[in-house]
């Protein structure tokens, strides 16, 4: 179902990163972790959308434009429109609730969809273990929110990871998935949430099953895209 959200408020994160905010007039409903597709001069783009339901019927997206992956320029040029035709909500990968730990692995953009389960997760004070992994430090757009998160909620953690990093970092470097495995060998009793590149998601869960992780209890869009 095609909807016509109207653009409420686009700000930037950072230099490569746009947050959009779009309002339905009609009822809104997703589900944290789903996502929508945007209709761009007859393409189509899926954004994941970065917030957990809230009474206002807000949507939140983020749009990069980095330098190694450009923005399309037909999804540029919709920066700029006031409506925004968009489909969905789309996706199986959603929030579930439960008493289970949780492990969190972003992969770039893919944060935008960790963002979404975060705030679902932490209005049900599940234990949470957020990894966020990018190739340059200046890449976390959301760095010094998610650390002050960190310190106001006692069971959520935070692992920044930097896989190219420059001389001033002084944080973690590596695999994101990699460095989740050194801190959590045995990940049986875990629930875990992946977004980001396909390829990142799926030598991820390799790695997970091989360390206990439970098919049932693995969750991403890229499942459904084999």
């Amino acid at each position: 179902m095609t909807f016509a959200l109207q653009k409420v408020n686009h700000s930037k994160l950072n230099p490569y990163t746009h947050k959009i905010e779009l309002k339905s007039q009609n009822a809104w409903k997703h589900l944290a972790g789903q996502y929508i597709k945007v209709e761009c001069q007859g393409r189509e783009f899926p954004l994941s959308i970065a917030n957990a339901p809230n009474q206002a019927g807000i949507i939140e997206c983020h749009v990069q434009d980095l330098p190694h992956n450009p923005m399309p320029k037909s999804l540029k040029a919709n920066l700029d429109q006031e409506t925004w035709h968009i489909q969905g909500p789309f996706g199986k990968a959603y929030y579930r609730d439960s008493d289970r730990p949780m492990i969190l692995i972003a992969g770039g953009s893919g944060f935008a969809y960790i963002k979404a389960i975060v705030e679902a997760a932490i209005a049900d004070n599940r234990n949470i273990h957020c990894y966020w992994g990018v190739r340059h430090p200046e890449f976390l757009y959301l760095d010094a929110q998610l650390n002050a998160l960190a310190q106001d909620h006692s069971r959520f953690h935070y692992s920044p990871v930097v896989s190219e990093p420059n001389t001033q970092w002084t944080g973690l470097i590596g695999l994101v998935h990699q460095i989740a495995l050194e801190t959590h060998p045995n990940l049986s009793d875990f629930d875990i949430y992946m977004a980001g590149p396909f390829d990142m998601v799926f030598v991820a869960e390799k790695a997970f099953l091989t360390h206990g992780a439970q098919p049932e209890h693995l969750f991403a869009d890229a499942f459904e895209f084999r």
